[in-house]
Parts: C-alpha cells; structure tokens; sequence
C-alpha cells in the first residue's frame, strides 16, 4: 500500500508542473502559430500538434518516471523470497484454475511471438510517404503510454507471479526481482495496443479493403496467443492477461483517436509558467 501512495504521490506531483495556474501570465494561444511551426505529416486523416502530443508525451512521463525513480532510489526491500513455494490457496478461483510452473520454451517463444507482433504495423508503410511520420509518432506514443501504465501497476501491485507457487522458479527472475511484477502482462498488453492500434489505422486508411478483418482477425489471434503463452508459461496469471489486454486495447484506440482531434476541431492551448489547459470546441 505505501508503494502505491508513493507512486500516486510523485504521479500528482509530475502532473502538477504542467497543470493550469489561476494566475496566467504570458498567455499564449498556440493555435495561432500553426503557419510559424507545422508538424510533418498533412494531417489526414491524422495530425501531430502541440495540443494533442504535448499531453500525451507529459502523461507517459507522468507514469514511467516516478516509477523509474522509485525503482532506482527507494527500492523496495520488505519483499524477500524465502526459498518455499507460496500458498495457492491465497489466489482466487480463475488464477487458480490456470495455474501453471516455469515453462522456459513457452517463455521465449511468447518473447519471440511479441516482437513479431510488434512489427505488424509496418504494413502501413503502404500509405502516402506524408503519413509515414506521424504513424511512427503515435505509435512510439502507444508503446510508451502502453509501458507507463504497465509499470505503474507493477511497482504499486508488487505480486508475486505463478511459478512462485512451485518449486524451482528462475533463479534469474528472483535475483533481478522480476518474480514479483505479475500484474499486469506486459507482453499482453503490447500485443493488444499493436493489435488496437493496427485496427485503427487499417479501417482509417483502407475501410473497404477485403483483406482488412485478416488483418485485424489475425493481430488480435496472435495478441491472445501471446497472453496464453504467458499463462501456459506460467509467468502470469489469468487476471494478469486481461488486465494487460483492456490497457493495450485501450491506449492502442486511444493514441490514434486524439490525433484525429486536431484536423477537426478547434483546439485551443493556453500556456503558463506552470504548464498548459487545453479545451475543445467542435
């Protein structure tokens, strides 16, 4: 608990040095400096701006950052592994059902099927060279909001993953301290942003392409996939993997849908010695 408070803590405080200030001074409306400072990208059906990226990228430091600093200056030391299995009997009936000892093929080859995942995108380099950037940005921002969440949740949880229910886990994991970050699936969660996120772009760019629900059918297949292994590995538990998919599925929806908001709306950024508001009017 005091771990998640720390987080909240330094979470609250990151988001404080962007957040609005009653007392504005040196307002600034970045909208009017469009023809001074343009993104590269035509912005359709996608823009890169200062009012939706500048948020974006201050959220993900908001999230990665306290955790790193946590990780690297108040490390945790009130979690040990004394050598004996843990208890089954403290999980609940799903991750119980599906409980599952160290499988090492398993592992690598879900670490394997991940990066394969993560290369599904690089279709869309079948789209007009003035998107190729902006497609690259959002993506990157899908990963890194993607990653900041997972880690929150990690550090904050701190819970112990299934092998350590059965004798001989890796040895490896428990000397870096990894056999405590279960929740959520990391691997789960980027297979399921890029999957999101492929079916963004594939119904944006080709809606009427035949070939498109191959492409979203088999990216989410693969995603699952990758979930299962990690279960079957017995590197996560049930609840592990859909958590870590409703973040991949949200973040990967997400990132791409803001984009859109700046190409048609008027998006209005006020800036202060203390950071920006931003409001949308249609």
């Amino acid at each position: 608990m005091k771990k998640l408070i720390f987080c909240l803590f330094l979470i609250l405080l990151t988001f404080n040095l962007f957040s609005q200030n009653n007392t504005e001074i040196n307002v600034l409306n970045l909208k009017d400096q469009e023809s001074e400072f343009k993104w590269y990208g035509r912005g359709d059906p996608f823009e890169l701006s200062y009012a939706v990226d500048i948020p974006i990228i201050t959220t993900c430091a908001g999230l990665y950052f306290p955790t790193l600093i946590y990780e690297n200056f108040f490390n945790s030391t009130d979690i040990h592994y004394d050598g004996n299995p843990l208890n089954p009997a403290e999980l609940n009936s799903l991750d119980k059902s599906l409980l599952f000892p160290f499988n090492k093929p398993l592992d690598l080859t879900a670490d394997i099927l991940s990066i394969g995942i993560a290369l599904i995108p690089g279709i869309f380099f079948t789209v007009p060279k003035e998107d190729w950037i902006t497609i690259g940005v959002m993506y990157g921002e899908t990963y890194v909001l993607t990653r900041g969440i997972k880690e929150l949740c990690k550090l904050s949880f701190n819970r112990a993953r299934p092998y350590m229910y059965f004798d001989n886990p890796p040895q490896k994991d428990i000397e870096s301290g990894d056999w405590y970050l279960s929740f959520p699936s990391g691997h789960t969660a980027y297979a399921f942003a890029t999957a999101a996120f492929s079916t963004y772009m594939v119904n944006t760019y080709y809606p009427d392409a035949s070939w498109k629900w191959a492409l979203i059918g088999g990216s989410y297949a693969l995603a699952t996939i990758d979930g299962a292994l990690r279960i079957y590995g017995g590197c996560h538990f049930t609840t592990d993997v859909i958590t870590g998919a409703l973040i991949g599925t949200a973040t990967g929806f997400l990132v791409p849908w803001l984009h859109t908001l700046s190409a048609r709306a008027n998006l209005p950024v006020t800036v202060t010695p203390l950071g920006f508001n931003v409001s949308l009017k249609f």
